[in-house]
């Protein structure tokens, strides 16, 4: 429980993590008070109301057990690299505000040890352009796919569709750059919205600096209707990603040749599989078309994602196809928000003291047309990852909930062989 009160203090740094923020505030000398948010989060103020920071957080423990298909001629969720256990998905810090009429974020993910930079999420500085508009500069993901601009906290499932950066996109989701969006309401009707965005970027992230190719994306939303108890979606976007020519051990940058497949086709732990994947070598580049489809009608929520991606590397090339199909209810009536910034579903939020439950159901699947560049096993005769999930969700509050997902995943090569294992997923997560 959020106290009555909070008292005038000035601000200090509380961990290294939140320096950055808290030492602004410092360093101005400015006389900064606290104030509690709506929302529960913690916001510091300065006097004269032009520098504001509101601190918050995204805290995700897991447990997964896996059960691989160890006779599988395929060899791919029988490798010594998929685990059960426990382990830390997210342990992450946001400090957002205002600086003198510039918007900012620096998010901040705790739990990434291998390199510090793979931690670093958004960071930018905003200022409105155009009634509307905000126009972003540095680091945030390109405008593209429903699950991928969804926050995790708020996601049906405990990891993103295959028609995102888990998926199609290759891992390709934060990149630095200019990012550009704006939105309007009423626009054909009395209750419709409008949402345009666009991005133009360097494929790279955190400090790993220049030369990892670069991308541009444009998306167009427009919802019908907007209403609390119901909604309806639609969108469509496109990308285009490059990479450039490397050779064989040399340091690359940014995200390397483009491939898609499904980093999660069977569990957060399991092992990340392409369809279609390209090395060392030329110059390579992706193309990407998505069509969405999202709706929430009182308990019920809805959405299907379409993507098609043209990957080239000469003389190779590969057609990849991905969809993805939900189904969430929620037994105990609560509706799906709608997120308007990110023109993406928001979280669903109890109305009963006991909290929410809710029921999902998704079904992925991403297959490559071109057999000659299929990653799955040589001599394969189809080429398809797919993938049957099905979970539970309790929402204990607005900020606390837990999560239980079963998941059937199935890499079909053909003659070459099947691989289907499943899982078992549980997620505790805190936000503030």
């Amino acid at each position: 429980m959020m106290p009555s009160r909070c008292h005038a203090h000035r601000a200090r740094p509380v961990g290294r993590s939140l320096a950055a923020g808290t030492l602004m505030l410092l360093l101005i000398g400015l006389p900064v008070s606290a104030a509690c948010a709506a929302d529960g989060a913690l916001t510091l103020r300065s006097a004269d109301g032009q520098l504001q920071t509101t601190l918050g957080g995204n805290l995700t423990l897991g447990a997964a057990l896996l059960s691989p298909d160890a006779h599988s001629p395929l060899d791919i969720s029988g490798s010594e690299t998929n685990h059960s256990g426990f382990f830390m998905r997210r342990a992450i810090v946001t400090l957002t505000g205002a600086i003198y009429g510039f918007d900012y974020a620096i998010v901040e993910d705790l739990s990434s040890t291998n390199d510090p930079a793979d931690g670093t999420r958004d960071v930018w500085l905003g200022h409105q352009l155009g009634q509307g508009g905000m126009l972003m500069l540095g680091q945030h993901k390109p405008w593209r796919s429903l699950d991928e601009l969804a926050s995790g906290s708020t996601t049906p499932f405990s990891e993103n569709d295959v028609v995102s950066a888990n998926g199609i996109l290759g891992g390709r989701y934060f990149t630095q750059g200019l990012y550009y969006r704006w939105m309007r309401r009423h626009v054909l009707a009395a209750d419709d919205d409008l949402w345009l965005g666009a991005s133009f970027y360097s494929n790279t992230k955190g400090d790993k600096g220049a030369g990892g190719g670069y991308g541009a994306n444009g998306r167009i939303v427009y919802v019908p209707f907007l209403a609390a108890r119901q909604w309806l979606h639609l969108g469509a976007s496109y990308s285009y990603d490059q990479s450039p020519a490397y050779a064989s051990g040399a340091a690359v940058t940014g995200y390397g040749a483009p491939n898609a497949g499904y980093r999660t086709w069977y569990g957060r732990q399991g092992k990340p599989v392409s369809v279609a994947s390209f090395g060392a070598g030329a110059a390579s580049s992706a193309v990407t078309l998505e069509g969405e489809l999202a709706a929430a009608y009182g308990p019920l929520y809805l959405q299907g994602e379409y993507a098609g991606a043209q990957l080239r590397q000469t003389p190779q090339q590969a057609d990849v196809r991905a969809y993805s199909v939900t189904v969430a209810v929620s037994l105990t009536g609560e509706t799906r928000s709608y997120a308007r910034d990110r023109a993406s579903y928001g979280a669903l939020r109890p109305t009963h003291r006991f909290g929410a439950v809710e029921a999902v159901l998704r079904y992925d699947d991403i297959f490559n047309e071109d057999l000659s560049t299929c990653a799955l096993k040589a001599g394969a005769t189809r080429c398809q990852i797919a993938s049957l999930t099905a979970g539970i969700n309790y929402y204990a509050n607005d900020h606390v909930r837990f999560m239980l997902d079963y998941q059937l995943g199935r890499a079909d090569a053909g003659a070459a062989g099947i691989d289907s294992p499943h899982t078992i997923d549980a997620r505790a997560q805190a936000t503030f």
